[in-house]
């Protein structure tokens, strides 16, 4: 498998909470497009708040196999979920775009402020309000 990273040129600072949420996103991501798409390519970018947008953007992407998004997970199958739960304790957004044969992508999207040191104010679900998640097929 070929993976290649794209980083910022400069430190990026984050708050340990946010650096462990974003880290284990990857982490599952890169997970599955092992595990489940038979990648051969993965490229992983971290795009800092003015490059791609006005906030911080992790994007995992592979050349697998893809999948077909169904309304309920399979039975024992929680990692996309616990991933989108990740992003909107962020304050965030996460987004799975994915089709067969034409492998998946993975896009954590933060605001421009997102948290520097905690996790914000909650809303009364327990999630940071305005908070959303995406998952679609290509």
């Amino acid at each position: 498998i070929s993976v290649t990273v794209g980083t910022p040129e400069a430190p990026l600072v984050l708050a340990p909470a946010t650096e462990e949420d974003l880290y284990r996103i990857a982490q599952e991501a890169l997970h599955n497009a092992v595990k489940h798409a038979a990648a051969a390519r993965i490229h992983v970018l971290l795009a800092p708040p003015g490059s791609r947008t006005d906030g911080l953007v992790l994007e995992i992407s592979d050349d697998g196999r893809g999948f077909e998004r169904t309304a309920d997970p399979r039975p024992g199958h929680l990692g996309l979920g616990t991933m989108a739960q990740r992003a909107l304790r962020l304050g965030g957004n996460l987004e799975v775009l994915s089709s067969v044969g034409s492998g998946t992508s993975v896009r954590v999207f933060l605001p421009p402020q997102f948290p520097a040191r905690d996790y914000g104010p909650a809303s009364p679900a327990g999630l940071p309000q305005g908070a959303t998640t995406t998952m679609a097929n290509a």
